[in-house]
């Protein structure tokens, strides 16, 4: 046995080791890959089955149907939430009002004579 041998057949057994730790590479890269797309088609799966239980529930909620306001009642709705603002804006004029008689009589008890008539004019809220 030459030099040359020994090389060739040291080259062929390297070639040898070199394709099968490539093949298991290549195998493992391929089965974590595939892995991955059957983990992936799963979660697809169950998405769609999620989808499916949402469309099934909107259309037994549309087939039971919920009853819609008429006209009548969206009206009468509107005309108590008017007359319920109103009252609020109201309750808040009352307050400002209570606010300044307040002002005015802890400005008189402080010094009787302080109190100036035009001072409300310019600080009242009517």
């Amino acid at each position: 046995m030459n030099i040359t041998t020994i090389t060739f057949t040291l080259s062929i057994v390297g070639a040898i080791i070199a394709g099968i730790v490539g093949t298991l590479l290549v195998y493992r890269f391929f089965d974590r890959l595939f892995g991955r797309l059957s983990d992936l088609e799963r979660e697809i799966r169950g998405l769609h089955q999620k989808e499916e239980q949402r469309k099934q529930a909107l259309l037994d909620a549309a087939k039971r149907g919920r009853e819609h306001h008429s006209y009548n009642t969206l009206a009468a709705l509107e005309d108590a939430m008017a007359l319920l603002i109103e009252e609020k804006i109201d309750d808040k004029i009352r307050q400002d009002r209570l606010e300044t008689a307040l002002a005015i009589l802890q400005m008189v008890r402080k010094n009787p004579k302080a109190y100036d008539p035009d001072w409300r004019s310019s600080n009242a809220v009517d």
